[in-house]
């Protein structure tokens, strides 16, 4: 077997350990996303419909945010195979993972076919960025679980790789064209990423493009022909593109409004109000606005030191690439541009609209909305390790100089580790939705001495934790659900009941129906230890039967009953 065989055999080997050891177990918990996969994914499986009874949906209904369909596609071989688990729900975004790291590999020679031949140093760039992209903890979070966006990376990526191979052997362009869709039906903010790279790609590549111009009839019309069932779809019901955009979407934030507002009063005092609204006006606004957003995705504290500030993406300690990387990165950047060609453009491009869809929305700066950064980050990276590496050489100083380039990444990646493994689960384990899955447990062995179990919703939607962990029939599901007649205020539909379970949201105790005949479900303190009330000349207290504990010790649900003293 030859040397250079051996390493990527290596990179593969390990990214594929990082990303599938214990992977049904961490992240701790299963967030609602996921379960909500899984379960449409087996709901599919086992009927040919969602949970609410669509055949075949191009948009998952869900929680009412019409999720893309791809994820729970992908599921439905491992829930066939593994059962409906944690782990058959996160496999195929683990194996997207894998394959990702592959991609990157041929990615970069492609990128680099000309250097790779005249440059010395730039021999192991690909098994470079290969190994830098299998050990990012930015790959490693979405890798290991079902959020949309892993898979998306892959198709997106490898959608690029394939129009690259396309200007050489123009049936790549098919290949190219089928990964573009894919990654269309994977992740809202695709829809978005993958027009903007095309016509990019089209603009760079337009002479090559056009003396090929016969050839590209096809992969075109297989294109549209792949997506017209989406287009469809959304033309039918506009709430299979826009249900999720309502949510997250700058234009329907309404602090843009209260800005205005305010500047045209403070200047209505002093300016007349068409000088006010010509210098505060909405486009001006957005785009600033935007713009701001979009330059959030390259901060340094966003990168390297506290990463993304939602919860479950969230790494608490440590950023979503390594410390030591940053510098690493800024030297690579410096020599694609002083360096750069047309492919090194295209990298260039497609790293640079990658956070464009996450600006749009106002949960910014968004790790899973900017995912694509990872690939054009880890190969613009490995340019910068290697040219480290050479300029050491030069200087006769290449022993200390990579003992303390691979020291440093062997000390972040081992830090990256203790947090994502130890200190998580630990000490945030809340924000992967964890205890679920005991708390259906406890619940089941004890519903049967209750008519009715009355859950507090205001941990996240849980009645789809309910469907999952006990492989509910979807079709009896169905015939008992009833769901919310309007979206709450973040856009969401909320599922209110189906067969004995009740889901109260927002939960407040003094409102809930009281009865020693119910099970009563406390996130956390939302029952008080001690209460009580008096009902048919009888007072009845609540005592607790039961409780989930956090991995710190802390309650995470209580199980509660009446009792008459």
């Amino acid at each position: 077997m030859k040397k250079e065989h051996l390493l990527i055999i290596i990179v593969i080997l390990l990214a594929s350990f990082i990303r599938l050891y214990k992977l049904g177990s961490f992240p701790i918990g299963l967030y609602s996303d996921e379960a909500s996969f899984g379960y449409n994914a087996y709901s599919l499986l086992k009927t040919g419909a969602d949970e609410f009874g669509d055949k075949w949906p191009l948009a998952i209904k869900s929680f009412g945010d019409y999720k893309p369909p791809m994820s729970a596609w992908l599921d439905i071989p491992s829930v066939f195979i593994f059962g409906l688990n944690e782990f058959a729900v996160r496999l195929p975004s683990a194996i997207a993972g894998i394959i990702t790291v592959v991609i990157v590999y041929f990615l970069t020679e492609e990128i680099f076919s000309e250097e790779l031949k005249k440059i010395k140093m730039f021999k192991y760039l690909p098994y470079t960025a290969a190994l830098l992209i299998a050990i990012s903890p930015w790959s490693i979070l979405f890798s290991r679980s079902n959020m949309l966006v892993g898979v998306e990376v892959l198709f997106t990526s490898a959608g690029f790789l394939f129009f690259l191979k396309g200007l050489k052997k123009s049936h790549y362009f098919i290949v190219s064209g089928i990964f573009f869709v894919a990654a269309i039906y994977s992740y809202y903010g695709a829809r978005i990423m993958i027009v903007l790279l095309l016509v990019l790609l089209v603009i760079l590549f337009r002479r090559e493009l056009y003396t090929r111009k016969k050839l590209l009839i096809l992969p075109v019309m297989i294109g549209f022909i792949l997506l017209f069932p989406l287009t469809y779809s959304i033309v039918k019901d506009p709430q299979t593109l826009t249900g999720r955009a309502k949510t997250i979407s700058i234009f329907y934030d309404q602090d843009i409004r209260l800005k205005l507002w305010q500047a045209h009063t403070l200047d209505g005092q002093t300016y007349p109000v068409v000088l006010s609204r010509f210098f505060n006006n909405k486009p001006y606004y957005y785009f600033t606005d935007v713009a701001r957003r979009y330059l959030q995705h390259f901060s340094f504290d966003f990168l390297a030191v506290k990463g993304d500030g939602q919860i479950p993406f969230n790494l608490q300690k440590t950023g979503l690439v390594y410390l030591p990387e940053v510098s690493l990165f800024l030297i690579g950047a410096y020599y694609l541009i002083i360096n750069r060609t047309k492919k090194i453009i295209a990298l260039l491009s497609y790293f640079l609209i990658s956070p464009i869809a996450s600006s749009f929305t106002f949960m910014t700066p968004a790790a899973n909305r900017s995912f694509n950064m990872v690939i054009g980050w880890s190969i613009i990276a490995a340019i910068g390790v290697l040219l480290t590496v050479n300029y050491l050489t030069a200087i006769r100083v290449h022993k200390v100089g990579i003992t303390f380039i691979v020291l440093a990444y062997i000390s972040s990646f081992a830090y990256f580790l203790y947090v994502y493994f130890y200190i998580l689960p630990v000490k945030y384990p809340a924000q992967w939705h964890f205890g679920r899955r005991q708390l259906v447990e406890k619940i089941s062995f004890y519903e049967n001495n209750y008519e009715k179990v009355i859950v507090s919703d205001s941990s996240g939607p849980a009645y789809i934790w309910f469907l999952f962990y006990k492989k509910y029939d979807p079709d009896d599901f169905r015939r008992t659900v009833k769901i919310s007649d309007k979206p709450n205020e973040f856009g969401f539909l909320d599922v209110k009941s189906f067969a004995k379970y009740q889901f109260v949201k927002p939960f407040k105790w003094e409102d809930v129906e009281k009865s020693p005949n119910n099970l009563y479900v406390s996130f956390e303190d939302d029952i008080p230890n001690l209460w009580l009330t008096t009902q048919d000349g009888k007072t009845l207290v609540t005592h607790v039967i039961d409780k989930v504990l956090y991995p710190n010790g802390k309650i995470a649900f209580k199980l509660v009953q009446l009792r008459s003293l």
